[in-house]
């Protein structure tokens, strides 16, 4: 997560990618390549662009979070299951996560 995180901080990201067009990135200090080219930009320009830069660092590290929390529920209920095995309480292992993976209702 930390490598993510350094990459995300320090490296261009991409946007607006398709295959048919120049690929366009914004730099960590606002600059806006296109084709590996810097675009020029005014101020204005380079502060919606650290602005829209900053919301897709939010994003992807909030995805970065889920992800984690998601494999940590992965070993936990990988640990769980091999002890219950083990123990021979397998029914209720699958009783306890049956109802720990319901989704949960939708915010309002």
């Amino acid at each position: 997560m930390a490598e993510a995180s350094r990459k995300l901080a320090t490296e261009n990201i991409g946007v607006g990618e398709a295959s048919d067009k120049p690929k366009a990135e914004i730099s960590p200090q606002g600059d806006f390549l296109v084709d590996g080219k810097q675009v020029p930009v005014d101020d204005a320009q380079r502060k919606l662009l650290l602005q829209h830069r900053a919301n897709l660092v939010a994003v992807a590290q909030a995805g970065i979070a889920v992800g984690m929390q998601g494999a940590d529920l992965g070993i936990e209920a990988a640990t769980g299951a091999l002890k219950s095995v083990f123990r021979g309480e397998s029914e209720k292992f699958g009783h306890k996560w049956k109802h720990a993976a319901r989704p949960s209702k939708p915010r309002r």
